[in-house]
């Protein structure tokens, strides 16, 4: 819709060039109109403009003010519907410049440039996040409702005063691998920043990504109110309700609601009330176990067949049966599943734009599948699984970092040598997985959470990147009310649920935003 606008312009510019061109040939053939001058070896002698050459360039400035004009309308038209389309893709969030560690405010109400100058998140901080299309958004100040422009096709510093977006009003999202956001102003673009280390105002006149040139694009409240007190950007404690869904999709209408985490199953993960739940505000993550050779389900179909992702993947060698759903995958390092899995997880994003983030079934640094003995398959294997392991965790990581996703594993990451416990990452000998944002704690009882407390407190989310920036996020699905209110007492989770099956839980306590994403941002 924006190039449709722009296009719309170009095309009124071309009819303007024609027309002018066409004037200047009758001009030309006009006799002592069509020179300004002639010289002589003596000296210039300069003829007056005649009354027709006067007319005529009236003409031609009339036509080009109604051309230019005609051109603006459509452009603003194409511009205006190009928002009410993007509507239903806006996150607010607030922008901390790495120049300084400072939020971005629309200065005095958005009444001057923005700047990097506040310690905390009010309204004059807040903005609204208008998607475009895969890469490019509009900015809304909260401050004043009006749209953050490159003032003077980008020569002069930000500031949020137009009522309509334009081309100097539209930037790019730009994912940097540590994880930091920089915008690029499609107005000349370059580079949007915190001028004089965020003392100055913000300004689009950077060519290369520097530490001034990164901003930590924080969520706020997706219900769209504008926060009156000061935010904490990622809150993972006190525990609220969660759902593992694999079933019906209606049992997740309860809990549409900003901090809401939920799991989908194979073939439900597309159903409206995942959809309803995300535009809530909730965390809808996507089900993907790689380890089990179990094609059922689109993205499982895509990994495991042949598709345009690569070839067929195959057993581990002995085909070692992991349980009744299926046989152990091969997932050594360099086999087809780790070809395969970047291809599919990057299909899942594009596909979902609802979705907050991937739920790695099964991925943990050592086996506890019941089909075959861990302590009898030999170091070779032991030591191929947790290399293996690691490297899908990577591949996660990468992917949701890509497109502001988080990641949960359901396997374990305990603390200890790779025959006994299989190791953190990575620090082997610390509980956790750093390429991971939580774990998932599922039918534990009461009498281990002393385990499962130091096991919350390990190096979850540590990697560069990470939506959750170190803090955990673990889920407990507990088998009765009691057990889940033990582990919530003890701090243990952010997220709780009691759930013998995987179709129906209860909104046991309230909801608040965690900062976790609710869908595709990048």
């Amino acid at each position: 819709m924006v190039m449709g606008g722009l296009r719309a312009g170009r095309g009124a510019l071309k009819a303007v060039t024609v027309l002018a061109t066409a004037v200047a040939v009758v001009v030309v053939g006009i006799p002592g109109v069509g020179e300004a001058s002639t010289t002589t070896k003596t000296r210039v002698r300069r003829r007056p403009i005649t009354p027709v050459l006067g007319v005529l360039v009236a003409v031609l400035a009339v036509t080009l003010a109604l051309a230019l004009s005609t051109a603006a309308q459509a452009h603003d038209v194409q511009m205006a519907d190009s928002v009410s389309d993007a509507a239903a893709a806006t996150e607010v969030v607030a922008f901390r410049a790495k120049a300084n560690n400072q939020y971005v405010a629309a200065e005095n109400a958005g009444n001057s440039s923005l700047i990097a100058n506040r310690t905390a998140i009010r309204s004059w901080e807040t903005f609204d996040l208008i998607h475009v299309n895969s890469t490019d958004v509009y900015l809304r100040a909260h401050a004043n409702g009006k749209f953050v422009c490159a003032e003077a096709a980008g020569a002069s510093p930000l500031i949020s005063n137009r009522d309509v977006p334009g081309l100097w009003e539209t930037f790019q999202l730009i994912n940097n691998s540590d994880g930091t956001t920089s915008l690029r102003a499609r107005a000349n673009n370059k580079l949007v920043t915190a001028e004089s280390a965020g003392s100055a105002p913000l300004i689009a006149n950077r060519t290369k990504v520097g530490q001034w040139e990164k901003f930590d694009v924080i969520a706020l409240d997706l219900t769209g109110q504008t926060p009156t007190t000061p935010l904490t950007s990622i809150t993972n404690l006190p525990g609220q309700p969660a759902i593992t869904a694999y079933g019906s999709s209606s049992a997740v209408n309860p809990f549409a609601h900003n901090g809401a985490l939920i799991i989908t199953g194979r073939d439900n993960y597309a159903d409206q009330p995942m959809k309803n739940a995300s535009a809530a505000g909730a965390t809808v993550l996507i089900y993907l176990d790689v380890l089990i050779d179990n094609p059922y389900g689109r993205y499982h179909d895509m990994l495991t067949n042949p598709s345009q992702c690569g070839p067929a993947t195959s057993r581990w060698p002995g085909s070692p049966n992991a349980n009744q759903w299926g046989y152990l995958q091969d997932f050594r390092v360099g086999s087809v599943a780790q070809s395969k899995l970047r291809c599919v997880l990057e299909t899942m994003a594009a596909e979902n734009p609802h979705m907050g983030g991937f739920f790695a079934d099964d991925l943990g640094s050592r086996s506890w599948y019941p089909g075959f003995s861990w302590d009898s398959w030999g170091a070779t294997n032991q030591q191929a699984y947790r290399a293996g392991a690691i490297a899908l965790a990577k591949t996660f990581h990468d992917v949701a970092v890509e497109h502001g996703l988080m990641v949960m594993v359901n396997g374990t990451w305990a603390a200890g040598s790779v025959a006994s416990s299989g190791g953190g990452y990575p620090d082997a000998g610390s509980h956790g997985l750093s390429l991971a944002d939580g774990g998932y704690i599922e039918h534990h009882s009461s009498s281990e959470i002393a385990f499962w407390t130091d096991y919350s407190k390990g190096q979850w989310g540590t990697a560069p990147g990470s939506v959750s920036n170190g803090k955990p996020f673990m889920y407990v699905q507990a088998n009765d009310d009691a057990t889940r209110n033990a582990y919530s007492n003890a701090g243990v989770a952010a997220f709780l649920s009691a759930q013998v099956d995987y179709d129906t839980a209860s909104v046991w306590t309230s909801f608040h935003p965690t900062g976790l994403p609710s869908r595709v941002r990048r």
